[in-house]
């Protein structure tokens, strides 16, 4: 077929037809009718009939101009006159070096002048205990250094005492008697101790067994002159990190605080912005770096709640009012940072479904109105997250008053815009359709303004409830780090004879694996001939030990390169170091180089093991190479001892623990949904809210003639609606659920990380990504149930129900049970899933979780319907009473469109309500809505925080439902991967 020029748009711009198509034999002509227009048009029409194109940008137009638009050329200029290394512009580096040269000019060079009797003062005993004391002490920061001080005299206060009777009773005579004294010591401090705290009891005690092992006539001294060489390193890291100037976890906790509280209030203006872009590019580029700062608000409140811990230990030195400020302001964050979630999760409604708010005239006529007063609940928010990043005290909060009170005048300003809103472009206009327009609308509001001003009035509440407390700082640090430790490692083993948890029954093997690879490596260097006095391997054992019961297998590959490292260093600087100053200076070099690398987020761990192994391999005093040689064996083989036994005596997988962990997530999520979906029947206080006692009259929206339909502007129905109480048990035990879910996610992270990491006989690629999905989608589904949580306590902060909604509630009350159970479905299967992997239950789990959408969905839609018709029979009841006419006729037609759809064919009632939910986005043309005249004395029948309220909590379950979903695919890669690998 050839197609000529013409026909291709090459014609005349007043040709009128096509031109000739020729194909083989045959000749067709299209007809086409004239069009009639005037010379003007047709000059400016083309080919087609369409309007000519004017280029833009051509070789004799330019674009722009041509000159760039930002500096390049200078930014390069300046770049050129620096000539340094990037590193050094990085402010990490110059602290790694801070630190390096603090612990080694500080700490390590006096130690080892004392060892090498430089310094006159014969206060060691020992060559390398001082020296390891440093390695294990050394901190950065005063906080941390106090609490590392709390643990080594807590470990003190048990191991110093049963070491002294171990001396007194001569245990080190009968080596049978020393073992099983040293195993079961061993067992029971691994078992009740964990962390830092656990490698000093170990190590410790460790020391004071060798010892009386090795010289049977030690005085009954030796363990406190052991306590002793390890304090005297204790005292120079203290020097160290108070000299020449301190540096508290409290600066770093204020610095990261501050810095999360403004990118809150930054993120809310971004996203108030976004809502009402122009366009849906616009939206974008806004919601990324709305996006950027909601990962910024993340990592700055990680790092605070780390300083933040440690900062109570510096109550030492500094007033406890900034501390109890900082921890409300910091649960003031938590808050705003969920809101903030969830109202960018509506933001995502937004932009992946642009034509409900760029092409709908009604979400336009909202943003005109109701966009200022968003603008200054914005603007007064981001002020109020300012001035609180920079307060301190209480009284500098309640100085902030003013600020506060504007910002909730600005947010009742915003309310009564929403309700003049919501009566002039719905109750003033009788709608037919009821499309996602005033729903995403409304959520955002709730969200972004009432969610947001609520939290932070509270917070006010709170603050100016606080009153200063005279109990010493220093009796609440001691209590908290010296008495409530010791009580709660009492407490485990009541838990172990009693519960028998699964937690507590991991510690137990963890603890039998330690002691008997440390006793293990005691016989086996001994049989090596290895002298007795030079046992080093059990310390090592002591101090690498896993206190996480994953940790013990998984990092063992990384402990063990860390010791090969340290022994190979210290096998060459001590064996090629002639003279003590060699040793001395080659002793400072290394632990300058490790030290420097301790901060580092990578290589710290394998630092640290590093430095502690080369000590016993470096010490002060001359050793022959063969001595050298000796302790790296047997550094080597107890390090390995600990691995194989971890590795081998009842292995811990785990994907498994993971996956029991997911479980109970899932498990205590269900029960969380099935309280708040039993929220439309509850009863708070003594008060039945649908029960069958103090049943109001309630009012039905489908009636023979209109008889019987009520609203909440007839003063008979004020009196009958039903009162909410102030203090909500039901609400509260919501809460608490919530706070588990997130505590446990939380605690999921840790084995992500081991999970990946994990090795087997086989080879599999584990799917990192799914893994990341399942804690991404299961932390939303946290957010969306605390949101929806949050939608229920703004509708039961009412004094009173209306009538309407009563019946609202009494309508959506079985579809809410509905999905609740499916959910409870769902959940069953995917933990059944979870738990048998070869299981084939994708077909059950597809039906279930379909069938919860769908009635998520169902109870959206139904929702939109009832409150459109909620509201056209409140503006039908105030014409009849205004004697309007055809008032009776309109009621009786949405009777009769109520009626509608009612089969027991669930997916054409699902058909239709879609239907009528989305039937048309200009809701204001005349063909769907009626302008009604309304007077003063219209009464809305269902209040603003109502409707708030309801709207939130349908959007958010429709947004739950759809994380399900993600969630299910998610975790059927992961089972998928499980299956492969077996």
């Amino acid at each position: 077929m050839v197609v000529s020029a013409g026909a291709l748009g090459g014609g005349r711009q007043n040709e009128k037809s096509y031109s000739a198509i020729s194909t083989t034999g045959t000749t067709w002509r299209p007809t086409v009718e004239p069009v009639t227009v005037s010379a003007l048009d047709e000059a400016q029409n083309d080919s087609f009939g369409l309007p000519s194109y004017v280029p833009r940008c051509s070789s004799t137009v330019p674009c722009g101009n041509d000159e760039p638009r930002f500096p390049c050329e200078e930014k390069s200029k300046r770049r050129q006159h620096a000539k340094f290394p990037q590193f050094l512009y990085n402010m990490q580096f110059w602290r790694q070096l801070e630190f390096a040269a603090r612990v080694t000019l500080l700490a390590v060079l006096p130690t080892a002048c004392l060892v090498a009797k430089y310094i006159p003062l014969p206060i060691l005993t020992s060559k390398t205990y001082a020296l390891s004391a440093v390695v294990l002490s050394s901190r950065f920061r005063v906080g941390e250094m106090i609490e590392h001080m709390f643990t080594w005299l807590r470990a003190g206060l048990i191991w110093l005492p049963l070491a002294t009777a171990a001396v007194y009773v001569r245990i080190g005579d009968n080596f049978t008697l020393w073992c099983v004294f040293y195993a079961v010591l061993l067992f029971l401090f691994a078992a009740s101790t964990g962390g830092m705290a656990r490698r000093i009891f170990l190590l410790l005690f460790n020391i004071c067994m060798i010892g009386l092992l090795s010289e049977q006539d030690r005085p009954l001294t030796y363990p406190s002159e052991v306590m002793m060489n390890w304090c005297v390193g204790i005292v120079f890291c203290v020097i160290a990190v108070f000299i020449p100037c301190p540096r508290f976890n409290t600066a770093c906790a204020e610095s990261n605080l501050g810095s999360a509280l403004r990118q809150t209030g930054t993120t809310f203006s971004l996203m108030s912005t976004c809502f009402w872009s122009s366009s849906n590019v616009e939206r974008n580029m806004g919601m990324t770096k709305a996006r950027m700062s909601l990962n910024s608000i993340d990592s700055q409140l990680e790092e605070f709640s780390v300083h933040q811990k440690f900062s109570f230990l510096e109550l030492l030195f500094k007033s406890s009012e900034s501390y109890e400020t900082r921890t409300r302001k910091a649960k003031l964050t938590e808050s705003l940072r969920i809101d903030l979630s969830s109202l960018f999760r509506v933001l995502d409604i937004a932009e992946m479904k642009s034509w409900i708010i760029d092409d709908s005239e009604l979400c336009k006529k909202f943003g005109l109105r109701l966009n200022p007063s968003v603008q200054k609940v914005a603007s007064l928010l981001e002020l109020l997250m300012e001035e609180l990043a920079v307060a301190h005290t209480f009284e500098s909060i309640k100085n902030m008053n003013k600020l506060m009170e504007d910002l909730r005048e600005a947010k009742e300003s915003l309310q009564r815009e929403f309700n003049i809103a919501r009566e002039e472009l719905f109750y003033k206009h009788k709608l037919v359709v009821f499309g996602g327009v005033y729903s995403v609308d409304g959520v955002f509001h709730f969200l972004g303004c009432q969610l947001h001003t609520d939290t932070i009035l509270q917070f006010k509440h709170s603050a100016s409830d606080w009153k200063y407390s005279r109990m010493d700082n220093a009796t609440a640090v001691l209590r908290k780090n010296i008495t409530e430790p010791i009580w709660e490692s009492l407490l485990f083993f009541v838990r172990v004879v009693k519960e028998r948890q699964r937690r507590d029954c991991q510690r137990l093997i963890e603890a039998v694996k330690v002691s008997l690879a440390m006793l293990i490596a005691v016989i086996v260097t001994i049989s090596m001939g290895v002298e007795r006095e030079r046992l080093s391997g059990p310390n090592v054992i002591a101090f690498v030990s896993g206190s996480n019961p994953v940790e013990a297998m998984q990092a063992s590959l990384v402990r063990l390169t860390a010791c090969i490292l340290g022994t190979v260093l210290g096998f060459l600087a001590g064996t090629y170091s002639a003279e003590i100053v060699t040793k001395i200076v080659s002793l400072c070099a290394l632990f300058f180089i490790g030290t420097f690398f301790r901060l580092d987020k990578q290589y710290s761990i394998m630092a640290v093991y590093a430095l502690f192994v080369l000590i016993p391999l470096n010490t002060i005093e001359l050793s022959k190479p063969s001595r050298g040689a000796s302790n790296m064996n047997e550094i080597t083989t107890s390090i390995l001892i600990y691995v194989f036994i971890s590795v081998v005596v009842l292995p811990l997988n785990p994907s498994c623990i993971l996956r029991k962990k997911r479980i109970n997530i899932l498990l205590i999520m269900d029960t969380t949904l099935k309280n708040i979906c039993s929220l439309f029947t509850s009863r708070p206080g003594d008060v039945s809210l649908l029960g069958e006692k103090g049943r109001v009259c309630e009012s039905r929206l489908v009636g023979a003639n209109g008889v019987g339909m009520s609203t909440s502007n007839h003063p008979k129905n004020r009196a009958q609606s039903t009162c909410i109480g102030s203090s909500d048990a039901v609400m509260n035990s919501i809460y608490d659920c919530l706070a588990d879910l997130s505590n446990r996610l939380s605690q999921t992270r840790q084995f992500m990380s081991y999970a990946k990491d994990e090795r087997g006989l086989i080879a599999v690629n584990y799917p990192v990504k799914a893994c990341e999905q399942i804690n991404f989608h299961l932390h939303r589904m946290v957010c969306l149930l605390r949101t929806m949580c949050e939608s229920w306590s703004a509708l039961r902060r009412e004094r009173e129900y209306s009538s309407e909604s009563l019946h609202v509630f009494r309508s959506l009350q079985p579809i809410a049970l509905d999905a609740s159970h499916f959910f409870s479905c769902f959940v069953r299967d995917l933990c059944n899933a979870l738990r048998n992997p070869a299981a084939a239950l994708q077909t059950e789990l597809t039906k279930t979780v379909l069938d919860f959408t769908r009635s998520v969905e169902e109870l959206h839609l139904r929702k939109n319907h009832i409150m459109i018709a909620v509201i056209n029979m409140a503006v039908d009841s105030h014409r009849v009473s205004s004697s309007e006419p055809a008032a009776a006729n309109d009621v009786q037609n949405l009777a009769n469109t109520a009626s509608l759809g009612a089969s027991e064919n669930k997916d054409a009632v699902l058909a239709f309500l879609r239907k009528k939910a989305m039937g048309n986005l200009n809701e204001l043309h005349p063909s769907v809505a009626q302008e009604v005249d309304l007077s003063g004395s219209f009464a809305m029948p269902v209040s603003g925080e109502d409707v708030w309220g309801l709207h939130t909590f349908s959007v958010c379950f429709q947004m739950f439902a759809n994380e399900a979903k993600m969630l299910l695919v998610s975790v059927e890669e992961m089972l998928e991967h499980d299956r492969r690998s077996w």
